[in-house]
C-alpha cells in the first residue's frame, strides 16, 4: 500500500491528495503531490550511506539552493543547522559520511529529508525498527508534533503496541481488503490481531464484543 502510495506500485483506484485527485505513476509524482515515504530499509532505500550528512540533506532540495550552477552555501548551512536541530541529529559535523551514524540518527536524516521537501503526507514504513527506546520516542513525538500541525501520516508498523500508542485510528487490512476500522474504545492489540485473522471482514469503528469480550486484555 505505502509503495503504490509512493509510485512505486501499479494500483487501481483513485487518491486524493487535500481532496484533488492526483496519479502516482513514479516517486517523481508523490513528491509533487506533496508524499513522502521514510522506508524500513534506511540504508539501502533511504540514504547514500559514503556521502556526508550533508549531502544527505541537501540533495533533494539542490534546487533550490542552485543558482547558475552554484550552490548557496548560506542557504545551504541554514538549512543543514535547521534540520540537524529540529529532528536532534547527533553527530560529530555533518561533513561525516551517513553510514557512521547510529541507526536511530540515520533514520532521523531519511525524516528529515522529507521536511526539507516540505511533504505534508507523510508514509512511515516500520520506522522505528532496530532504533533505540530513546529515539523511539523523539520519534514518536515529532510524529505527533507533524500530525497536529496539519501533517498526515500513514504508519505501519509490525509492532501491534506501537500501533495502538501511535495512531488515532488504525485500518487492518486482510486478505486484500479492509477487515476492520479500530479507534476509539475499540482500537486494542487484541482487536487488532482478532480482525488480521479474521474469516470475514468486520467493520468495528465502534466497540464490538464480536471482537473483544468482556474481562479479557
Amino acid at each position: 500500500l505505502l509503495s503504490a502510495l509512493f509510485g512505486l506500485e501499479r494500483y487501481r483506484g483513485s487518491v486524493a491528495v487535500h481532496g484533488r485527485e492526483t496519479r502516482l505513476r513514479s516517486p517523481r509524482d508523490a513528491m509533487r503531490a506533496g508524499i513522502a515515504l521514510i522506508p524500513e530499509d534506511r540504508r539501502h532505500e533511504g540514504l547514500l550511506g559514503s556521502k556526508s550528512v550533508k549531502e544527505n540533506l541537501v540533495l533533494p532540495v539542490i534546487s533550490r539552493l542552485t543558482r547558475f550552477t552554484l550552490i548557496n552555501a548560506r542557504a545551504e548551512e541554514d538549512l543543514v543547522t535547521t534540520a540537524m536541530e529540529r529532528l536532534q541529529i547527533k553527530t560529530a559535523s555533518p561533513d561525516v559520511a551517513v553510514h557512521t551514524l547510529s541507526g536511530g540518527n540515520q533514520q532521523k536524516v531519511v525524516l528529515a529529508k522529507s521536511l526539507t521537501l516540505g511533504a505534508k503526507v507523510l508514509l512511515f514504513h516500520d520506522v522505528t525498527r532496530g532504533i533505540d527506546v530513546g529515539t523511539k520516542a523523539q520519534i514518536f513525538s515529532l510524529a505527533r508534533e507533524l500530525a497536529d500541525s496539519g501533517h498526515a501520516i500513514l504508519l505501519y508498523s509490525s509492532d501491534h503496541q506501537e500501533l495502538v500508542h501511535m495512531c488515532d485510528r488504525v485500518m487492518v487490512l486482510s486478505r486484500g481488503q479492509v477487515a476492520a476500522v479500530l479507534e476509539g474504545a475499540s482500537l486494542s492489540e487484541a482487536n487488532i490481531v482478532r480482525a488480521a485473522f479474521a474469516l470475514e471482514p468486520t467493520i468495528a469503528a465502534e466497540p464490538d464484543a464480536s471482537l473483544l469480550e468482556p474481562g479479557e486484555d
